[in-house]
């Protein structure tokens, strides 16, 4: 019995830092995952990036202004007897600036069709953060359910070990007064093993749930020990199976996200059709020079020197120019079939996610409406269980029934318990996985 009595004061001493743990709540955890996520970050970058790019000035609307300015300087020795110059050396200086604005007055639509293909990007980027944050939430949410079952299934095994803990203390009182033998002791203790064991790795499996719910959130290097502190409960909804699918169509991000890249590929049609028709862009702007020359040497017949000589020269320009390809092999013909291709690969992917929503929303109704029913036969196996466990442990200390006949019940009540867990974890994964294909599992945060 002193061995029986050590694993029990070992199993305690386990449960003992679950004391102190941080209480942690679903809403709680959400906010922390979300805060904590990388991917989400990332997506709120791209979205700004989107967000930047999305302006007129980008799609090419605004003139362009350059400013340019060159110093050029020559070293030339002469010695030409032909030349007025003669034998010298001509150091030449400039310098030439130039300020021209570019103005394009039409282009084929091009700045049109390239803004409203940036305005499509910055919408899919906005869905890129929804997407983001949904996954972050369907990973956060699973992990806390599994920690709540986890932690449900403790709470079992602890109540039934409590049992299997009376059980040995009774039998070695009936030992005592000669009522019980050693077999039946051996029995009580063999069952305290058990539930101890079962105690333990359940208690491992908690705690590993709780390791995977700190990674959901973001939360790994903290060394915070949580203690999920929601209740297990379920609020039964009432599906209907047209409305889902309407719904799935209309606010699935991945639907929504596989419409905007179809918009995105017919302005790119456009894009490429552009460059059918003319364009025609003015460009102005004004040139400035500034030369001096220096001369080594003296002119010849006079003998007087050369003297530095500077000039200067000052002109504005205005430049229309229009221009129509006729043709290029074909080129602008081909990028515009493979244009309309693309349009037709995203016009198929979305049939393709359509007929897969509608399959997955029929399958995840499925089995939403299959473990209600479940869970409703669980509880009712469960009264049972529970029912029959304490009327057996009436009998038992009345020596109606043996110690194998009580442990079955035992059994029955820890398998009637962990069936409707499992039940219930299984209804709120299909829930959320309705959530999640109808676009409705984002408002968890």
């Amino acid at each position: 019995m002193n061995r029986i009595s050590q694993c029990i004061f070992l199993i305690f001493g386990l449960c003992t830092p679950l004391l102190g743990q941080q209480s942690l709540s679903l809403e709680e955890a959400l906010e922390i995952g979300i805060s904590n996520s990388i991917d989400v970050e990332i997506a709120k970058i791209n979205q700004r990036i989107a967000t930047n790019n999305n302006t007129l000035k980008a799609a090419g609307q605004h003139p362009t202004i350059t400013a340019s300015l060159t110093n050029s300087n020559v070293l030339l020795s002469q010695n030409n007897p032909a030349s007025f110059i003669g034998d010298a050396r001509i150091l030449s200086n400039s310098i030439d600036g130039n300020v021209d604005v570019a103005v394009s007055i039409y282009d084929g639509n091009r700045i049109q069709i390239n803004k409203s293909i940036f305005e499509l990007q910055q919408a899919l980027s906005n869905l890129g953060v929804d997407q983001s944050i949904e996954q972050v939430i369907l990973n956060v949410l699973s992990a806390y359910y599994q920690a709540q079952i986890q932690k449900e299934q403790l709470q079992t095994f602890d109540e039934v070990l409590k049992l299997s803990e009376d059980r040995i203390e009774y039998q070695e009182i009936r030992k005592e007064f000669g009522q019980s033998g050693t077999f039946d002791l051996l029995q009580s203790q063999d069952a305290l093993l058990n539930d101890s064991t079962n105690y333990l790795v359940t208690l491992n499996n908690y705690k590993t749930a709780i390791r995977s719910l700190k990674l959901a959130m973001g939360d790994i290097d903290s060394e915070t020990d949580y203690d999920v502190s929601d209740p297990l409960d379920f609020d039964p909804k009432i599906y209907r199976e047209n409305e889902l699918v309407s719904r799935s169509a209309d606010r699935n991000f991945t639907l929504q996200s596989l419409k905007v890249n179809e918009k995105i590929a017919i302005s790119q049609i456009n894009f490429q059709k552009s460059f059918r028709k003319p364009t025609l862009s003015l460009n102005g702007g004004v040139n400035l020079g500034l030369v001096g020359t220096d001369l080594s040497g003296s002119i010849p017949g006079t003998n007087e020197p050369f003297t530095y000589t500077l000039g200067n020269s000052y002109g504005p320009y205005v430049n229309l120019a229009a221009r129509y390809t006729i043709s290029d092999g074909g080129n602008i013909n081909r990028s515009v079939e493979n244009a309309e291709l693309e349009a037709r690969i995203a016009q198929l992917d979305i049939q393709n996610q359509k007929r897969n929503l509608t399959i997955q929303v029929q399958n995840a109704l499925a089995e939403y409406n299959n473990q209600l029913n479940l869970i409703a036969l669980a509880e009712n196996l469960l009264d049972n269980a529970r029912n029959n466990l304490q009327i057996a442990e009436e009998r038992f200390k009345a020596a109606q029934i043996n110690s194998f006949d009580y442990r079955s019940i035992q059994l029955s009540y820890i398998n009637a318990n962990l069936t409707r867990l499992s039940a219930i974890f299984n209804l709120k994964m299909s829930g959320m996985e309705i959530e999640r294909l109808t676009g409705d599992l984002v408002n968890y945060q």
